[in-house]
């Protein structure tokens, strides 16, 4: 049976890469969470350095975007209810 409530998200960022410039989906809940490497979290245009275990949460209406500038690649998961188009 699919999940109605939720959505979730693996991703792999290179050194380097990033996922676009800043943008909004809805007006959800999100929460990111960073398995591996150093990613920048950009929320509303401040940034946030983030570790291995962090995480971060707040409004998918909120403009957010990650990059990353280190040197490894960086794995991140992303939580999301309800489900944003």
């Amino acid at each position: 049976k699919p999940l109605r409530n939720l959505e979730v998200y693996v991703g792999e960022l290179a050194p380097g890469a990033s996922a676009g410039e800043a943008y909004v989906h809805g007006d959800a809940q999100e929460i990111l969470v960073v398995t591996a490497g150093s990613p920048t979290l950009e929320l509303d245009g401040k940034t946030h350095v983030l570790e291995a275990g962090d995480s971060a949460e707040y409004r998918t209406s909120i403009p957010h975007t990650v990059h990353n500038h280190g040197d490894a690649y960086a794995e991140l998961f992303w939580i999301v209810s309800p489900p944003t188009n």
